[in-house]
């Protein structure tokens, strides 16, 4: 029986159990987010992800999941509710494109540009640099939708999104 091992692994233990004791910050704490969007609404996103340029999770009374750049929005505020069950948030580091990129194909969304209050809806075909090759209803039926426009998009339909997330 070697003493410096013993040490070394009771140190190791105690670093452990420090670490696990520890609180952690208030944004690993929440789960949920209050966005406030740059044109003065608000989106509460429960379970929420935030990323490297974006911030995400299902969105309050509307049931959807939401994406929406980080370009888009004011200020976020963090909201703990104990004993909720609620996943709580996490941050993954990787941006926008990366995310989308991990759902399969094709899915379908609900896209807002920056500065616009319409949306429209349309369906994912593939990604091509920092653009989305989409289809919609329209004449111009397919088109590239460059992500630097997008202010926020909510995904309507992606099979087995619980496993690719």
């Amino acid at each position: 029986m070697n003493l410096d091992h013993i040490f070394e692994d009771l140190e190791a233990q105690f670093d452990g159990y420090l670490t696990a004791t520890q609180p952690r910050h208030l944004f690993g704490r929440s789960q949920v987010l209050r966005v406030w969007h740059q044109r003065e609404s608000i989106t509460e996103l429960a379970a929420p992800i935030l990323g490297k340029d974006f911030v995400a999770g299902m969105a309050l009374g509307s049931n959807v999941f939401k994406l929406i750049r980080l370009e888009a929005v004011s200020k976020i505020s963090m909201i703990e509710l104990v004993n909720s069950g609620v996943p709580t948030s996490r941050f993954v580091s990787i941006g926008i494109l990366d995310f989308l990129e991990r759902l399969p194909l094709p899915f379908s969304i609900r896209l807002q540009p920056l500065g616009d209050k319409l949306s429209a809806n349309f369906v994912v075909l593939d990604f091509l640099g920092e653009a989305m090759l989409v289809e919609s209803g329209e004449p111009e039926s397919i088109l590239l939708l460059p992500f630097a426009g997008m202010a926020h998009l909510e995904l309507i339909d992606v099979e087995n999104f619980d496993i690719q997330t």
